[in-house]
């Protein structure tokens, strides 16, 4: 572009509006994660002029005892019907709102390339960037709970976390060693955990074990385990293609980007993610243990695209300088922290191309 035609103001409307029906019109899988935008989880909406996500957590009904112990309660030692019918009870749970807000600078990088392709490889990339940024979302609230401190009157707030058991018989996070690696038997003691509290699963008969390569390595030396590996995984609509391979009442999820974090003898805590540390979490869930604001309902699009959404403008005093940036309303929260366990142990397959000489 040369002279006046190097000006935004020549681009950006149209630029904009290729945002908007790129954003719009595109697959609903297309933010789909292991964790978030899937069917594993509670969907919410982002209310109209509001700032919480809001989510039911609904109680459920107990079998009436006999008063003298645990046993049921038969009619005839009632004096009658019942005095009042069942009461089906809520916990209104309302999570505020964050965001997740980036931009790109592209200036005068657009003299060299064309403005449209530019601005369309521009928007695959934040499209990937939004979706492991939601997903990570989901895997830290699992471990650190909600960091958000404002509550609302109107609701419960629920900040928790997910419980925690360690790999290799570990008692706490301080104890755990390098040596204390995953064995298909965490799991199990996780999936006996989950029914024996009577967790609702996420599918008849099974719950959700969401792990990374290195932990599926690790578990590999589990002959059972191999062979339905070595069966070939079952691909789902999932996060970066992402596997499952379903034993012992789990659906194993392959995921790539998992919650790390240093051992204690390194100096590190659970609650202090680090992306390249010795500890990997895992996350063994069933139904209703977590929500998410569902990026993939198009209500939630609309109103994205009615705030700020993707934008395409000249920030520049000159304006010869366009940005590229988005603005998107998101948030994660455990919604019964009985209903699901994180796993944090470590593995002998964590390492990466770069730490070979």
């Amino acid at each position: 572009m040369a002279g006046a035609d190097n000006k935004v103001a020549q681009v950006a409307g149209a630029a904009q509006n290729y945002f908007k029906e790129s954003w719009m019109n595109q697959e609903r899988r297309k933010f789909r994660s292991p964790l978030a935008s899937n069917e594993l989880g509670m969907k919410a909406s982002i209310p109209k002029g509001g700032a919480y996500a809001q989510f039911r957590k609904f109680a459920n009904f107990t079998v009436p005892t006999n008063g003298t112990d645990d046993g049921p309660k038969k009619y005839a030692e009632s004096d009658g019907d019942p005095s009042s019918g069942r009461t089906q009870s809520a916990t209104l749970v309302e999570v505020p709102i964050a965001e997740m807000r980036d931009y790109i600078s592209l200036g005068n990088v657009l003299r060299a390339v064309d403005v449209v392709d530019q601005i369309e490889l521009s928007y695959k990339l934040f499209e990937t960037q939004i979706q492991r940024w939601a997903h990570r979302w989901v895997n830290q609230a699992f471990v650190n709970g909600v960091t958000d401190t404002n509550s609302h009157t109107g609701g419960s707030y629920l900040p928790a976390s997910l419980y925690t058991m360690y790999a290799g018989g570990a008692a706490n996070f301080a104890s755990l060693t390098r040596q204390q690696v995953f064995t298909v038997e965490d799991f199990k003691r996780a999936k006996a955990a989950l029914v024996n509290d009577g967790v609702p699963e996420v599918s008849p008969g099974m719950h959700a074990a969401v792990i990374d390569n290195a932990i599926c390595q690790q578990l590999e030396s589990d002959p059972y385990f191999r062979e339905c590996i070595m069966r070939g995984y079952k691909i789902t609509e999932a996060f970066g293609g992402a596997k499952t391979v379903d034993m012992y009442g789990l659906h194993f999820i392959i995921q790539d980007d998992p919650y790390r974090c240093k051992l204690a003898s390194a100096a590190g805590a659970l609650a202090t993610r680090s992306d390249t540390g010795d500890v990997h979490v895992a996350h063994v869930v069933g139904k209703g243990a977590f929500g998410y604001v569902d990026l993939n309902d198009e209500k939630t699009m609309k109103r994205l695209m009615n705030g700020a959404g993707f934008k395409v403008q000249d920030i520049s005093k000159t304006g010869v300088e366009l940005t590229i940036g988005y603005n998107v309303p998101f948030q994660a929260g455990v919604i019964d922290r009985a209903y699901g366990l994180n796993i944090a142990g470590c593995t002998n397959y964590d390492m990466t191309v770069s730490s070979f000489a």
